[in-house]
């Protein structure tokens, strides 16, 4: 009997084709998650973005009359958010990888209940 060191080649080929299995297997999945992540930081950064305007809203209501009847609607920029202190200086876009644009920002609604509705602008 022989002493056998290492793999045969059978055995090598066999290994890869298993490993190129499991990979085609689990990929899709990965993927996926990978997405579904970057869509929830992209919609958390949304959230946060616009409780930031609601706060502006409330603590500025007289500075907008137009929000005080059914219809009315303004536009916040993220600039304004900025320069009142309500979102840091360098905000990143999860999305794009980029500073979010002074000029995006919400349109903010009065609804016929008196209550407000955004909806994020972007330019």
């Amino acid at each position: 009997m022989k002493n056998r060191y290492g793999f045969t080649l059978i055995e090598i080929m066999a290994i890869i084709a298993l490993l190129a299995v499991l990979t085609l297997v689990t990929a899709p999945t990965i993927i996926r998650l990978y997405k579904s992540d970057s869509k929830k930081e992209y919609d958390e950064y949304i959230e946060t973005l616009e409780l930031a305007t609601e706060s502006y809203i409330k603590s500025n209501i007289d500075k907008y009359p137009q929000l005080k009847t059914a219809g009315g609607s303004v536009n916040i920029t993220i600039k304004t958010l900025r320069d009142e202190g309500y979102v840091k200086k360098n905000l990143i876009n999860p999305k794009t990888k980029t500073n979010t644009l002074d000029t995006d920002g919400f349109k903010v609604t009065t609804n016929s209940d008196m209550t407000f509705k955004y909806e994020w602008i972007t330019s």
